[in-house]
């Protein structure tokens, strides 16, 4: 099964391919949830040196601290400008303009950055990377490992997607959870999970964009059965304790404690 790739390049072209682009975004993000992007302006120059960093601070900081833990012990033991284009495109093909529409709704926003490093493991059938989850934020583009896979999404309630490592500067697209409420549930936020793999450490660079603390979040259809308006401050302390939990029950509760 093919995870779509959306070629950004046609945003930037004449109006049948610009809205052949749009089309097959929009498709992306309502059937999956998640889909490679090309051609986004990120140089090939400055992703290598990213990885490079990431890596070098593994290899100086950290490797010596995660195999003297007890965990890994235990196992030997027991054997930013691209997330805002596609805000603004998301917006666009849902029709929501204004104070509805993700750019504004998330103002302001907050862009942040996550480094992981995955260790190989000398025991992957006795843990996760990390657990099954959905994002709790907006958009979500992942600079993966070109070598290194693990990284699986929850398709459909159907399977399980492998996303493969990263080919051509491709950078991978997840949506998150206040996507999902602001879309009223048109796009929805997917469950993923990280397998944890005995062949070599797998690299994660993971940039966020957020609505900000203060910022409110509402469906733009009153009548969707989604949460809002509340913070989005306050639905991610709550966050912090369901992540791993259901997700249709965290909208419920925080309809009920915030809306």
């Amino acid at each position: 099964m093919e995870i779509p790739v959306i070629d950004l390049k046609g945003l930037a072209g004449g109006d049948e391919e610009r809205e052949r682009t749009m089309a097959q975004l929009h498709e992306a993000c309502k059937a999956w949830g998640f889909f490679w992007v090309e051609n986004h302006g990120v140089e090939a120059a400055l992703m290598e040196e990213v990885k490079s960093f990431v890596y070098r601070h593994y290899d100086e900081h950290l490797e010596k601290k995660f195999y003297a833990s007890d965990l890994a012990k235990n196992l030997h033991l027991n054997k930013d400008d691209g997330a805002e284009l596609l805000a603004g495109c998301i917006s666009t093909n849902l029709g929501l303009a204004g104070a509805a529409g993700v750019v504004d709704a998330f103002a302001p926003p907050f862009v942040g950055t996550k480094f992981a490093m995955y260790p190989p493991c000398p025991r992957p059938d006795l843990v996760w990377g990390l657990r099954a989850h959905t994002d709790a934020g907006g958009i979500i583009l992942l600079l993966q490992d070109d070598a290194v896979g693990g990284l699986e999404f929850h398709r459909g309630g159907r399977e399980w997607v492998p996303v493969g490592p990263t080919r051509r500067g491709r950078l991978f697209v997840n949506i998150g959870d206040q996507v999902e409420v602001l879309s009223g549930g048109a796009y929805k936020s997917v469950v993923h999970r990280v397998a944890a793999g005995a062949e070599g450490r797998r690299l994660s660079v993971a940039t966020f964009y957020n609505p900000g603390p203060d910022a409110v979040i509402a469906p733009a259809t009153a009548a969707a059965p989604y949460p809002g308006p509340y913070r989005y401050g306050d639905y991610l302390d709550y966050y912090q304790g369901t992540k791993f939990g259901d997700k249709a029950a965290r909208f419920q509760a925080v309809k009920k404690l915030f809306s």
